[in-house]
């Protein structure tokens, strides 16, 4: 029988931008910036100091009455699941009039919009990412944008607020670096997936928590399940993310071997669905494939949200082990997991054989997701870090 194109299955649902692309610039660092982190920082914040100093001395203290929690994004990454759940759920743990979002074109001047909110408004907390510091890629840019990112600390620092900062990737100097200059001066870092703290070298400012998954509000889940109320299993198998080494590699050696097996699938390695599309075709497949890769180190694994995404549809959720996944699932229990290529066929050749095992560990997995998901689990652990720090908490 022949599978159903994408099309055929929700032929007229109108598709907004897709959401699961950012077209930004990020500073990765490297080697060189890894061995020299401390000593970039401290050069940072020494010759720094005398201006910020001058320029951002300590004006007011924030009062609790009518404050508000300022979430700062680029226009170009405003609709990234990252940023679009993140501040939908944070107005619903807050409630929407205390959320307020600075969208900020590609090229404005970051501290002056950030210094006009706080100066008008009663900003309790800025919440950010470290991907708003960069809009584009050379030595003179990175190094004006780790400026940047010391006078911000200073900045939201002379305000009396508090500053949230995530990071993508803590695998990543750069990234590192950057969320360690935008805490210098107090300040709460998170780190959205990714590696255990453990993993990778100490951080200099070390009021970070994490590995957290990225929050679904409550609109995106009744968003998807008025749009697909009861989604039919069309595919074995769901494959979805971009090709990036090792992963291209070993789904190309995969995708033979399902097809000499006669499992159908769903292949996507163009990130170009929107969310709601992206999250329905796990929830068409009977199983969900991930990789917990780091890109271009086949021996690490860092916790990616598909992992979530994947158990919230219902789909059985088939990845590989990482510390930040079994922080919150059970193996065997909430999902399955692989080594090998070979070890992958025979898991899903052995759970399409035997459908009421797949849908227990599949329904177990979903139901600890939604209930995280419910329980606003992502900002109450925010607030629990702010407490132990001695910060105003959001709620």
């Amino acid at each position: 029988m022949k599978k159903p194109e994408v099309e055929e299955i929700f032929p007229k649902l109108e598709r907004p931008q897709a959401m699961l692309f950012e077209r930004g610039v990020h500073f990765a660092g490297g080697a060189k910036v890894e061995r020299y982190r401390k000593l970039i920082y401290y050069f940072i914040k020494i010759t720094a100091f005398l201006f910020a100093v001058i320029k951002y001395r300590k004006k007011t203290k924030v009062t609790d009455q009518d404050a508000i929690v300022l979430m700062v994004t680029r226009d170009w990454g405003t609709n990234t699941s990252l940023n679009k759940e993140s501040l939908r759920s944070l107005q619903e743990y807050l409630g929407e009039t205390r959320v307020r979002l600075l969208e900020l074109k590609r090229y404005d001047n970051l501290l002056e919009c950030i210094k006009n909110n706080l100066e008008n408004n009663n900003v309790s907390h800025v919440v950010m990412d470290t991907r708003i510091m960069l809009t584009r890629y050379s030595r003179g840019a990175i190094l004006s944008s780790l400026y940047d990112c010391y006078f911000l600390s200073r900045l939201i620092w002379s305000y009396g607020a508090t500053i949230i900062c995530g990071m993508t990737d803590i695998i990543e100097s750069g990234q590192r670096l950057q969320g360690e200059l935008i805490v210098s001066k107090g300040g709460l870092l998170v780190s959205w997936g990714s590696v255990g703290t453990h993993e990778v070298s100490r951080f200099i400012e070390p009021r970070i928590i994490g590995p957290l998954f990225v929050p679904m509000s409550w609109k995106t889940w009744r968003e998807y399940e008025e749009t697909f109320p009861a989604d039919i299993p069309c595919y074995d198998l769901s494959i979805i993310g971009l090709n990036y080494e090792p992963r291209k590699t070993f789904v190309d050696q995969l995708l033979p071997k399902l097809k000499e097996e006669g499992i159908s699938y769903y292949l996507n390695t163009r990130k170009d669905l929107d969310y709601l599309s992206y999250l329905h075709m796990f929830g068409s497949s009977k199983i969900g494939l991930n990789t917990n890769w780091v890109i271009n180190q086949p021996n690490r694994h860092h916790f990616t949200h598909r992992n979530f995404e994947v158990m919230f549809t219902g789909s059985l959720l088939v990845t590989q082990k990482c510390y930040g996944l079994d922080m919150y699932m059970q193996e065997g229990l909430d999902y399955v997991s692989f080594a090998s290529a070979e070890e992958l066929i025979e898991k899903i050749k052995y759970y399409l054989a035997n459908e009421s095992e797949r849908l227990k560990i599949a329904l177990s997995g979903q139901r600890k997701v939604r209930q995280l998901f419910v329980e606003h689990f992502v900002w109450k652990e925010v607030d629990k870090a702010l407490n132990i720090f001695n910060y105003r908490k959001l709620l």
